[in-house]
C-alpha cells in the first residue's frame, strides 16, 4: 500500500480560518492537524495526550500554568527560512498560546 507524502504548504493553503485544525494524517491512534494561528488562544488542557506545536512561518509564545494555576514559563518560538522550532504543551499542563 503507497502513502503518497502530505504537502503542508497545499494543505496549509486550503485553510483560510484561523484556529480551525485540519487533519491531515493519522499516526499511531493520534492525529496530525495543521492550524494558523492569529491572536491568543484560551488556557486549556489535555488530560490524555501532549500536544506538539511546530511552526512553519512566524512566531508564537506559548504560557504555562503549575499545579497551582499560575504561569511560571514561558517558551517561544518561529520560523525563518528552512529553520523551523517546535514546542510542547505536555498533558495535563494548562496552556495558552
Amino acid at each position: 500500500m503507497s502513502h503518497p507524502p502530505v504537502s503542508l504548504a497545499e494543505q496549509l493553503a486550503g485553510i483560510s480560518e484561523h484556529w480551525r485544525p485540519r487533519t491531515v494524517a493519522q499516526l499511531n491512534g493520534q492525529a496530525v492537524k495543521l492550524v494558523k494561528f492569529q491572536g491568543e488562544f484560551v488556557w486549556h488542557h489535555h488530560p490524555e495526550e501532549d500536544e506538539l506545536f511546530l511552526v512553519l512561518e512566524g512566531r508564537f509564545r506559548m504560557d504555562f500554568r503549575d499545579q497551582r494555576g499560575t504561569r511560571p514559563r514561558r517558551i517561544a518560538g518561529g520560523a525563518q527560512g528552512n529553520r523551523a522550532q517546535a514546542g510542547r504543551g505536555p498533558r495535563g499542563i494548562g496552556h495558552a498560546v
